[in-house]
């Protein structure tokens, strides 16, 4: 396995201690030589780079090269504009037109999206799932169904637009909705080419480790979540030699990028978070 590192991860630090350039990128090698690679998130990216165009995104790439790392995913949202605009009083017909103007914004967001990540070479992409929709016309019962629905239609058409391109889309368990088995269950066998960013925090403790198992050969690529250490170095609540343990069986052998989302400042939430995974891998 290889071991990387999500942006997100100095989201506090980033403009203060770091900035996205060769000399900071430089210094953040010297400092983690463990670290392979990077995940960029978007709205970070969106908040520092001048415009999230190709040519500042060339140019972050070339800054991560220099510096001896290698850019290996792009983070995103999932480019929906949220809830549907179409008042719930309109008839059924008209109302249910609002998805689809969703799912047409989405499929626009998500071919740009697309079309940066091929301009820098970036194989590994999350998209997160649509929001969650449950109102006056679509009720408790067929409110799963409905969703998952909608999200594999534009998974579908979002795989085949990257596949042309040799690029992967995940869904990422983002929590609720996304960190359902019976909805990644379904979501899955509705797209089949959709792959899994599993984020090791994002879910309940009894689900943590039957999704690591369940969807191992779906995994493209992997967020090594941690939010408070003990004193041993071992994350509170979430057992890594257990979960590495589990991915290493089921033959994953790609990048575990880290995501450091606790209290303690980047640098040493990145550094404890290497040398936990340095005892399992």
């Amino acid at each position: 396995m290889k071991i990387g590192c999500s942006t997100y991860s100095f989201r506090n630090e980033w403009g203060k201690a770091y900035q996205w350039n060769l000399e900071s990128f430089k210094a953040l090698k010297q400092k983690y030589p463990e670290i392979e690679g990077w995940e960029v998130n978007q709205e970070l990216a969106e908040k520092i780079l001048p415009d999230f165009e190709t040519k500042y995104l060339k140019e972050l790439k070339a800054a991560l090269n220099g510096a001896g790392f290698e850019w290996f995913a792009l983070c995103g949202p999932s480019g929906s504009f949220g809830a549907n605009s179409v008042p719930h009083y309109s008839g059924d017909e008209e109302y249910l037109k609002g998805f689809q103007r969703d799912a047409e914004f989405r499929l626009g967001f998500g071919s740009d999206f697309i079309e940066n990540a091929a301009a820098v070479g970036v194989k590994f992409m999350r998209i997160d799932f649509a929001p969650f929709v449950m109102d006056h016309k679509i009720p408790y019962s067929s409110a799963l169904d409905f969703n998952v629905d909608r999200n594999a239609e534009t998974y579908r058409e979002l795989c085949s637009m990257a596949a042309e391109y040799g690029i992967q889309i995940g869904i990422e368990n983002h929590g609720g909705f996304a960190s359902d088995l019976k909805v990644l269950d379904k979501i899955f066998e509705k797209v089949p080419d959709l792959k899994f960013c599993f984020d090791f925090g994002n879910v309940m403790d009894k689900n943590r480790y039957i999704m690591a198992e369940k969807y191992a050969d779906r995994i493209h690529y992997a967020h090594a979540k941690a939010h408070v250490f003990k004193a041993n170095g071992e994350e509170q609540n979430i057992d890594y030699g257990k979960i590495i343990g589990i991915l290493k069986d089921k033959g994953f052998d790609g990048w575990l990028s880290i995501e450091w989302e606790g209290p303690l400042p980047g640098d040493e939430g990145v550094r404890k978070s290497i040398d936990l995974i340095k005892k399992y891998i």
